[in-house]
């Protein structure tokens, strides 16, 4: 998995859009030595919780809050 993820980040540092899909991959490479394994985004993170913010709305379980 620190191979695998490894050559992700080389991937991330070409260009390409690279992230996480919460299956502990990014742990896992960690854990067998990869160092740089959390310096690319999850999933939800980076493309899923942005599209819960709308112009100063922030979703709070289930309900929307209007910063005042």
């Amino acid at each position: 998995m620190a191979r695998h993820c490894e050559a992700m980040f080389g991937f991330l540092e070409a260009g390409a859009e690279v992230f996480d899909y919460g299956n502990s991959l990014r742990a896992e490479a960690q854990l067998g030595g990869f160092g740089q394994a959390f310096d690319y985004p999850g999933f939800v993170p980076a493309y899923i919780r942005p599209l819960f913010c709308e112009e100063g709305t922030v979703p709070l379980g289930g309900a929307v809050r209007r910063p005042a």
